[in-house]
């Protein structure tokens, strides 16, 4: 329905669409000679003027329908003789142009009903909530007679004097009376002025930058659409103490990219909030909830496996600007598992593995998976990629996050429905074939035939482990502990994320037909409550998607060529009989064919059969500030100066107490174990240290060379203090 010029309600409906007894009950209303005369009803004319002259007023105006539309085309101020000739001349030039029905479709759809409506079909809608072709019989009639005089025959005001309108009416259309009296009264009474639709502003708006055609089918699923809308705004009165006052949500069908539900904001009317503005489609830092984009890519260039494991201790990134990253609860857990890492959502291992992949090269995937709102300053961000610092909109991160249920491939948003009503991208593919067979996503692709616009951008393996991850209820507990809002009666992966400095709360929900994206917080930059607050979109995300998955769901896909094997939870590796915890784990299937998949080093007995730990060296720092009852193999990793960074800048202050500043240097390793000390060379100085390998220097301004030799092994740096 569409609002036009002056806020006029008007529908346009084909004469072929509209029920022919409705199209009867208006003829008979204004015009029963309509096919009879040529623009002015002769015979009309003189029954009103005995009409008029008997009740010495004016109850008739014989006025055709032709003459009507004349006058809704060119209105004249007021209404009087030379009027009546106006409208009489137009319609003789209409009914010349014009055939029959034509002149009669157009009146059909511009008839003033009052209240802004215009035409029957918006009419349908404002009084009867119904379309033209779900109007009973009563109800058509009821409509019939309100543009005759609509103050006094609106049934939301006067049900009575439209029920007896329509009732007569009805009884002079027809020789046989199917119909009683009451059915007509009770149509009257039934009908109220409906609230005029206004669903969907936001998408309508994002519909008509591109696209100015006056009829459009759009993908969005009205009843769906609603209850998002209503959960959403539910969700926002809950949590008024928060300082969340606007909110967005995306949902759409993973298999065809179908756009479901797109809403904006809280409300689109509330000007203290800027509610016109789109939440879908404004960028925002949206934190953790970008991992898994660096881990699908980390483990499609072999860097890792599920069972990986990662470093989330004390670590220091960059050369000339240090950056060191830290967890949300301040917290480190020393050695964990990729599957964890990620699930958990810890910092320092997605800092790590950034550092590894490089941020150009996951910059370039970023903009592969569609993250255009990168393009202008992503870079900028540097190593802050790995935890969400590039601003990005909602509908890139929930359509980016689709790929995993979709095997790796991404799909372009639809909004709208063809002309044809049907949407290329809907086009199920059902080839059907051994999976193990066509092991390659080469030829997968080619088999499926990707449609336009849709690529592959992580191996199918890699999304299917990636959804098995985030789906694991198990794994998330490290960082969110035994949560029940991520829990579903159907197969769901979730991931949320939080701004820095909480500007904005983010929630990521897929299953293997929808994905959904929440945000919430506030279009002006104002920060939420201070803390992550990950719970209240993810509770929503977890409501919509409880709405539109039936029970007959599917099950996320297997990766091929992995088996589960029972691993070590805490080194990864096959477990051992010392090994005091362990979990299966998805295992490439060649490598334990191949005897790749070593059994646990971690774990011994001791002479009194008790189990020891024993880590490897890269864990030195993170091991010494830990009360633990293992040890720490030194021996088991070359010698690395860990800090200073090769190429680091520092700056020297006064302190102002009078001490002396330092800079605090880290060494690991060193495969030599016979030897017992590591050799220092600072510069022109020479001394020795015991393990650990942790000791402090004197900040001295100017270029200065770090050398440490530990046995044959040696490594070298070079910094600056300004």
């Amino acid at each position: 329905m569409t609002s036009v010029d002056g806020g006029i309600r008007r529908e346009y409906t084909p004469l072929k669409n509209i029920p022919d007894e409705l199209v009867k009950a208006a003829l008979k209303a204004e015009d029963e000679n309509f096919y009879f005369h040529s623009g002015l009803d002769f015979f009309a004319v003189v029954r009103a003027f005995f009409q008029n002259l008997t009740n010495r007023r004016r109850v008739s105006g014989a006025s055709t329908i032709s003459m009507q539309l004349a006058r809704m085309i060119s209105p004249s101020p007021e209404r009087n003789f030379t009027a009546k000739i106006k409208d009489t001349l137009n319609a003789f030039r209409l009914e010349a142009r014009l055939s029959k029905k034509q002149i009669l479709e157009l009146y059909m759809n511009n008839l003033p009903f009052g209240n802004n409506v215009e035409g029957f079909t918006s009419a349908a809608k404002y009084f009867f909530d119904k379309e033209l072709t779900e109007l009973n019989l009563a109800e058509m009639y009821c409509l019939a007679v309100i543009p005759r005089r609509p103050g006094l025959y609106n049934p939301a005001i006067n049900p009575e004097e439209n029920g007896n309108a329509a009732w007569k009416l009805y009884k002079e259309s027809r020789k046989k009376i199917e119909w009683n009296e009451d059915a007509f009264l009770l149509a009257a009474e039934l009908a109220e002025e409906k609230k005029w639709p206004f669903h969907f502003p936001h998408l309508v708006n994002e519909i008509l930058k591109e696209e100015k055609n006056t009829k459009i089918k759009l993908t969005v699923d009205l009843q769906i659409q609603k209850f998002a809308e209503f959960e959403l705004k539910s969700a926002l009165e809950n949590i008024k103490g928060a300082r969340i006052n606007n909110a967005a949500l995306l949902l759409i069908e993973n298999s065809s990219g179908n756009v479901l539900a797109w809403v904006g904001s809280n409300d689109w009317f509330d000007e203290e909030y800027s509610g016109q503005i789109d939440g879908v489609k404004v960028p925002n830092q949206m934190g953790s909830s970008m991992k898994p984009f660096l881990y699908a890519m980390a483990m499609d260039e072999g860097l890792i496996k599920p069972n990986t494991i990662l470093p989330d201790i004390p670590l220091e990134f960059g050369s000339d600007k240090i950056y060191f990253p830290l967890n949300f609860n301040n917290r480190f857990n020393g050695p964990v598992r990729s599957r964890m890492a990620l699930a958990s959502s810890l910092n320092v291992p997605a800092v790590y593995l950034l550092d590894k992949i490089g941020v150009e090269p996951y910059y370039h995937k970023l903009l592969d998976l569609g993250f255009n709102s990168l393009l202008n300053d992503g870079l900028r961000a540097d190593l802050g990629l790995a935890l969400g610092a590039g601003e990005v909109t909602l509908e890139e991160l929930t359509n980016a996050f689709s790929v995993f249920a979709n095997d790796g491939i991404y799909k372009p948003l639809v909004l709208k429905i063809n002309s044809d009503e049907k949407n290329l991208a809907v086009k199920e593919n059902e080839i059907e074939y051994d999976e193990d067979f066509y092991a390659d996503d080469d030829i997968i692709d080619q088999v499926e035939k990707l449609l336009p616009g849709q690529k592959r951008i992580y191996s199918r393996n890699t999304a299917r482990i990636i959804a098995d991850i985030l789906s694991d209820k198990s794994a998330r507990v490290s960082g969110f502990g035994f949560t029940q809002t991520f829990e579903t009666k159907y197969p769901s992966m979730f991931k949320t994320g939080t701004a820095n400095q909480y500007q904005n709360i983010v929630a990521l929900g897929s299953t293997p037909s929808y994905t959904i994206g929440v945000w919430m917080g506030n279009f002006n930059g104002n920060t939420v409550v201070g803390k992550t607050g990950s719970s209240l979109p993810a509770y929503v995300a977890k409501k919509v998607l409880d709405f539109v998955t039936e029970y007959n769901f599917e099950e996320f896909k297997k990766p091929v060529g992995y088996v589960r094997e029972k691993i070590c939870s805490l080194s990864g590796m096959k477990a051992g009989e010392n090994c005091p915890n362990t979990i299966w784990e998805y295992i490439l299937e060649k490598d334990v064919d191949e005897n790749k998949f070593d059994e646990c080093s971690w774990h011994h007995r001791n002479e009194d059969g008790k189990t020891i730990t024993i880590y490897p060296a890269e864990f030195q720092k993170w091991f010494s500030s830990e009360n633990f009852a293992g040890t720490l193999d030194y021996n088991s990793s070359p010698l690395k100066i860990l800090s200073p960074k090769d190429g680091g800048i520092f700056y020297k202050y006064e302190s102002g107490n009078g001490q002396e500043e330092k800079i605090q240097v880290e060494v690991i390793g060193g495969l030599d174990v016979n030897e017992k000390v590591l050799k220092v060379f600072y510069d022109d100085e020479e001394f020795t240290v015991e393990r650990p390998f942790s000791f402090e220097i004197p900040v001295e301004l100017g270029r200065h060379n770090l050398t440490v030799q530990f046995g044959q092994e040696s490594e070298s740096i070079n910094f600056t203090v300004e």
